[in-house]
C-alpha cells in the first residue's frame, strides 16, 4: 500500500491560497492608507497655510505701526511672540529700503536657508536638506494709513515655515493609522489561515490518504467518504474520484478481454504480412520505372530552361542593336550639334583675345583720367551691359540708335552717332541721363572703347560656359543613352530623365521645324529596366518624328493614374490607316521603304512592355496624327500586358 507524506504547512493550498489573498489585501490596504496618510497631509498642510493667512489680521496692523514708527525694539519683541506660535519658523520685516528685521529660519533671494542670530545677522544653515525639509512662506503687505486715511504701503513681511511642521502636526496621526492598519491585518491572517485550514486542509489530506492506499489489487472494495459536514465542493471532488474507481475497474476488464482478442488478431496479422511483402516487391518495380520517368522529365525541363536564357539574350541582344541602330542614324546630327558649341568657343575664345588686348592697353591711362565717381559710373556702365535684356531686331536697333543719336545732339555730344551706338551695343540707351558726366568726360573715348572691351569679354566667357554647359549636356545623353545594364534586377529610375536623355539625342532633328511640347507631372519612382525603357521612348520618337517627315508638333506627357504611370508620345503626321492598325505590333511588319525600316521597332516595344507587366494603347486618326500611350504599373504582378487601339 503507497503512503504519502502531507506537505509542511507553509506549502499547503492553505497556505498558498492565503499568501495570495492577503498579498492582495496588503497592497489594497498598502494604497488606502497611503492615501489617507497624504489626505491628512493635505489637511494639516491647508490648515497651516490658513493659520499663517490669520496672522495678517491679528499681527497686520502692529507691525504697521512699529515699522511707520521704525521702533526696533518694539519689532523685535513682537517677532519674539510670533516665532513661538507652532506654525512659524521664521519671519523678515522689509521697509522699501532695507530689512528691519528678522528671526529664525528664512530663506535669501537664491533660495538658501538662513538663520537670524541674537543680533539679527544671517548666518546660513550647514548640511543637506533632508525629507520634508522643504520651506514655504506667505508675504503680507506693510500698509499704513495716514492723517488722511490714505492706504500707504511702505513695505512687506513675510511668513516662513515648512513641511516638517506639517509632519510634527500629523506624525501621531500617521502612528496610529499605520499600528490600526498592521493589527487588522495580522488578525485576519491568523483567522483566514485556521478557517482555511479547518475547511479545507483537513478534507485534502483524507482525500490524499484514501488516494495513497488505492491499488489494482483492492479496487473492488473501495469507497472514499468525506468526514465533513455539510455539502460543498469537496464533496463533488469525492463522489468524481469514486465514479473514477468504478471506471477504472470496468476498464481493466475490458482491457482483459482487449487482450485476448489481441491475440487473435497477430495470428490473422502474420498471415497479411506475407501478402504484403509480395506487394511491395511489385511497388519497388513501379517505383524504378517512375524514377525513370522523373530523370528524362528534368533533363527536358533543363533543356527548356537554357532555351528560354538564349531566348532572354537573344532580346536583349536585339534591343541594344536597335539602340546602336538609332544612335547611328542619330550620328550626325549629334556632331553637328557638338561642333556648334565648340564653333561658339573658338569664335568666343578669340573675340576675348582681341577685346582682352584692347582693354589692357587702355586701362593704365583709364586709371590715371577716372575719379571716383567717373569709375563708379564706369562699372555700372559695365554691369549694365551684361545685364539680361530683351534682345533687339536689327530694325529696333537702328530706330533706338537714331533716337538716341538726337538726344545726343541735343545734349551737345560729338561723334554722336558713333557714341550712340556704344551706347546701345552697351544696353545703355534708357539710362542716358545718368551717363553723361562720362559722355562729356574729355577721355570719353577711352571710357567707352574700354567699357565695350570689359563688356565683350564678359559676354564671350558666358557664351562659353552655355557652350561648354551644352556640350555636357549631349556627352552626357549619349552616355546614357548607350550605357548597357548587366544586371537582371529592376532599379528604381526616374522616368523624365530617360525622355530628356532621348530628346537631346533627336535635338537636332527636332529643331528644325518640329516644335516639342512637354507636360511632365511629379511622380514617384518607377521600379523598371531604364535601359530598355529608353529604348521604348526611342522608337516611339523616332517614329513619331518620322511620321511627321520632322515637321509638327510632338508632345510628351508624363503623369499618374491609379497604380499606374503613364507616359503619351503624340504626333501630327499621316496616322495609320485602320486597316493596317491592328499589324504594327507584329515582328518584321512595316510600311517602310526597303532598307529604311526593319519591322522589330515595335516588337522590341511591345516585348520591353510585356516585361514591365504593362500595356500600351494607341490612337490615331488618318491625316490627323497619332498617339501612342504607355501604362507602367508601379506593382508588376498586379497586371498582365494588353495592347488596345483606338481609331
Amino acid at each position: 500500500m503507497n503512503t504519502t507524506t502531507p506537505p509542511p504547512l507553509i506549502d499547503s493550498i492553505a497556505a498558498r491560497l492565503l499568501r495570495i489573498i492577503f498579498g492582495c489585501y496588503f497592497v489594497v490596504t498598502l494604497v488606502v492608507t497611503s492615501g489617507q496618510l497624504i489626505l491628512e497631509y493635505r489637511n494639516a498642510e491647508t490648515r497651516l497655510a490658513k493659520e499663517i493667512q490669520g496672522m495678517e489680521q491679528t499681527f497686520g496692523s502692529g507691525i504697521a505701526n512699529i515699522v511707520w514708527d521704525y521702533n526696533s525694539l518694539m519689532l523685535h519683541e513682537l517677532l519674539l511672540g510670533m516665532m513661538k506660535l507652532p506654525s512659524v519658523s521664521g519671519i523678515k520685516v522689509e521697509t522699501a529700503h532695507d530689512v528691519m528685521g528678522t528671526m529664525g529660519v528664512i530663506l535669501d533671494q537664491g533660495g538658501r536657508k538662513m538663520r537670524a542670530d541674537a543680533a539679527g545677522r544671517l548666518v546660513p544653515l550647514e548640511g543637506k536638506d533632508e525629507l520634508f525639509d522643504k520651506m514655504f512662506s506667505q508675504t503680507f503687505p506693510i500698509v499704513h494709513a495716514d492723517t488722511h486715511g490714505k492706504q500707504v504701503t511702505i513695505g512687506k513681511w513675510t511668513v516662513y515655515s515648512s513641511q516638517q511642521i506639517v509632519v510634527n502636526q500629523v506624525k501621531y496621526g500617521f502612528f496610529l493609522l499605520l499600528v490600526n492598519s498592521v493589527i487588522k491585518t495580522l488578525a485576519l491572517w491568523f483567522i483566514f489561515l485556521f478557517v482555511v485550514q479547518r475547511w479545507l486542509g483537513r478534507p485534502l489530506r483524507q482525500l490524499s490518504e484514501f488516494v495513497g492506499r488505492l491499488s489494482i489489487d483492492n479496487l473492488a472494495d473501495k469507497v472514499f467518504v468525506l468526514k465533513d459536514r455539510g455539502r460543498h465542493e469537496l464533496h463533488l471532488l469525492a463522489d468524481t474520484l469514486n465514479a473514477m474507481v468504478r471506471n477504472l475497474r470496468g476498464s481493466i476488464a475490458e482491457n482483459a478481454a482487449l487482450l485476448a482478442r489481441m491475440q487473435e488478431l497477430n495470428a490473422s496479422l502474420e498471415q497479411r504480412t506475407l501478402a504484403l511483402s509480395e506487394s511491395n516487391a511489385a511497388l519497388s518495380l513501379a517505383n524504378a520505372e517512375l524514377n525513370e520517368a522523373n530523370r528524362v522529365a528534368e533533363a527536358s525541363r533543363l533543356q527548356a530552361t537554357q532555351a528560354l536564357h538564349e531566348l532572354r539574350s537573344t532580346q536583349s541582344q536585339l534591343v541594344q542593336s536597335e539602340k546602336m541602330a538609332a544612335l547611328g542614324i542619330l550620328i550626325a546630327g549629334v556632331t553637328h550639334e557638338i561642333n556648334t558649341p565648340i564653333s561658339a568657343i573658338t569664335s568666343s575664345g578669340g573675340t576675348i583675345s582681341e577685346a582682352l588686348g584692347l582693354a589692357l592697353g587702355n586701362m593704365p591711362a583709364l586709371f590715371k583720367t577716372l575719379d571716383n565717381d567717373s569709375m563708379a559710373l564706369f562699372l555700372g556702365l559695365i554691369y549694365r551691359a551684361n545685364v539680361s535684356a530683351v534682345r533687339l531686331s536689327t530694325r529696333e536697333t537702328r530706330a533706338v540708335t537714331r533716337a538716341l543719336t538726337e538726344q545726343l545732339e541735343e545734349y551737345g555730344i560729338d561723334a554722336a552717332r558713333e557714341k550712340a551706338d556704344i551706347l546701345v551695343s552697351l544696353n545703355a540707351q534708357s539710362a542716358l541721363a545718368d551717363y553723361l558726366p562720362l559722355l562729356r568726360h574729355r577721355e570719353c573715348n577711352l571710357i567707352l572703347d574700354t567699357a565695350r572691351s570689359m563688356a565683350t569679354i564678359i559676354r564671350s566667357v558666358s557664351n562659353i560656359n552655355t557652350a561648354v554647359g551644352r556640350v555636357a549636356k549631349i556627352v552626357l545623353a549619349l552616355k546614357s543613352f548607350s550605357h548597357v545594364t548587366q544586371s537582371n534586377e529592376m532599379v528604381e529610375a526616374n522616368i523624365q530623365d530617360g525622355l530628356e536623355t532621348v530628346l537631346t539625342i533627336y535635338h537636332y532633328q527636332i529643331k528644325q521645324a518640329t516644335e516639342v511640347v512637354r507636360e511632365y507631372e511629379d511622380i514617384p519612382l518607377l521600379r523598371c529596366f531604364p535601359d530598355e525603357l529608353n529604348q521604348v521612348w526611342t522608337n516611339l520618337i523616332h517614329n513619331a518624328l518620322q511620321a511627321m517627315d520632322h515637321k509638327g508638333t510632338l508632345s510628351v506627357r508624363i503623369h499618374r493614374e491609379g497604380n499606374e504611370a503613364v507616359v503619351s508620345i503624340g504626333d501630327t503626321g499621316c496616322g495609320i490607316p485602320e486597316e493596317i492598325r491592328g499589324k504594327i505590333f507584329d515582328v518584321f511588319f512595316t510600311t517602310k521603304p526597303a532598307g529604311v525600316g526593319s519591322g522589330l521597332g515595335l516588337d522590341i516595344v511591345k516585348k520591353i512592355i510585356d516585361k514591365h507587366k504593362g500595356r500600351i494603347e494607341v490612337q490615331s486618326e488618318v491625316g490627323v496624327g497619332s498617339t501612342f500611350t504607355v501604362y507602367l504599373p508601379y506593382d508588376h504582378h498586379q497586371r498582365s500586358t494588353s495592347i488596345i487601339l483606338t481609331q
